[in-house]
């Protein structure tokens, strides 16, 4: 069964896409009377807290136990949201999450991922909260072979599949792998 966690607003969001809310987390600052009655559940925080809504709502989710999250439009409109939820997103490294805006699917990936591609797929890697270390790829133009992704450098961007499937492993750290027209992929637990 799927579980429907929204943050706030995102409970709007997700009746718009026909989805019932079964958990509605925030400080109901921006979701609208429709969606608040809709929830099955609304678990209300003070608007002075230290965690943000979707912060929240994604540790209510690991209640639902879920193998995989997926996060549907986590920008909420605002670049410092849409930052903050990168990292929050970016710290979940025991499940497989994934995030999809109206411009791609965004994977975070602490260990190993793959996806089935055709060829010239754009799919950039991209190193969150500190350097990425031993990343290799395959099925990639320019692959990449125990690379170290630093922040601030863009040594993995804009690369693009060179076959039918695509691979990316990391040694350490965490990568975010942005795919603007990439939908179809699975993430390895690391064991």
């Amino acid at each position: 069964p799927v579980a429907v966690v929204a943050a706030d607003s995102g409970a709007d969001t997700a009746l718009e896409l026909g989805f019932a809310v079964d958990l509605l987390v925030g400080d109901e600052d921006s979701a609208s009377r429709t969606a608040l009655e809709a929830a099955s559940t609304v678990a209300t925080y003070p608007s002075d807290k230290d965690f943000t809504d979707f912060e929240l709502a994604l540790e209510a989710a690991r209640g639902f136990g879920p193998k995989r999250f997926v996060v549907l439009g986590a920008g909420g409109g605002r670049e410092d949201h849409f930052l903050g939820n990168l990292a929050a997103m970016a710290k979940v490294d025991d499940r497989c999450i994934e995030s999809y805006t109206e411009h791609g699917a965004t994977w975070f990936v602490h260990d190993s991922w793959n996806a089935s591609t055709k060829p010239g797929e754009t799919v950039s890697i991209v190193p969150l909260g500190g350097p990425a270390s031993g990343v290799t790829t395959a099925g990639l133009r320019w692959p990449l072979q125990a690379a170290t992704l630093n922040p601030f450098e863009a040594l993995g961007v804009s690369n693009e599949t060179s076959g039918d499937a695509a691979t990316i492993e990391v040694g350490s750290g965490v990568v975010a792998v942005i795919a603007p027209t990439l939908v179809s992929s699975s993430r390895q637990p690391r064991t």
